[in-house]
Parts: structure tokens; C-alpha cells; sequence
């Protein structure tokens, strides 16, 4: 199967390219990570893969509407 065979059935199967995909699988293990641990913004978006902070920080936000830090002080009693 061919690169763009596989991005289409991909596409067609679960709506979004394997790379928004993935983004979006990083982005649900980050929020667990920022809810459950202490751990620093930077150290989370090494963990889940992101190049930096500055970066996560950006997708993090496009896809919840909040920043990594407003997320877990809003949801962190």
C-alpha cells in the first residue's frame, strides 16, 4: 500500500490525517499528565513528544481552547 493510499483509508476511517491523530493522542496524554502529576509544562511536552514548550503550548490551546497552565489551574483543586 502507498503513503497516500494509507493517509486516505486513514482519513476516510477516522476523519482527521495520522498526524492530527497523533496530535490529538499526545494532547489527551498531556492533559492526563498536567491533572495527575507536578510535573513542570516543559517536562510534559518533552514527554509527550513536542519539540518544546512554545510549540505544545500552541497546539494545546488550538485544540482546547486553553493553555496547558490555565488547564491545570482550572481544573486542579
Amino acid at each position: 500500500m502507498s503513503e497516500n493510499t494509507l493517509i486516505r483509508q486513514f482519513h476516510r476511517y477516522l476523519g482527521v490525517s495520522p498526524q492530527q491523530h497523533l496530535q490529538r493522542l499526545r494532547i489527551e496524554r498531556a492533559c492526563r499528565l498536567l491533572l495527575a502529576t507536578s510535573k513542570t509544562i516543559d517536562k510534559i511536552a518533552e514527554e509527550c513528544g513536542f519539540c518544546d514548550r512554545y510549540y505544545f503550548s500552541k497546539i494545546f490551546k488550538k485544540q482546547r481552547g486553553i493553555g496547558p497552565a490555565g488547564f491545570r489551574k482550572q481544573f486542579t483543586f
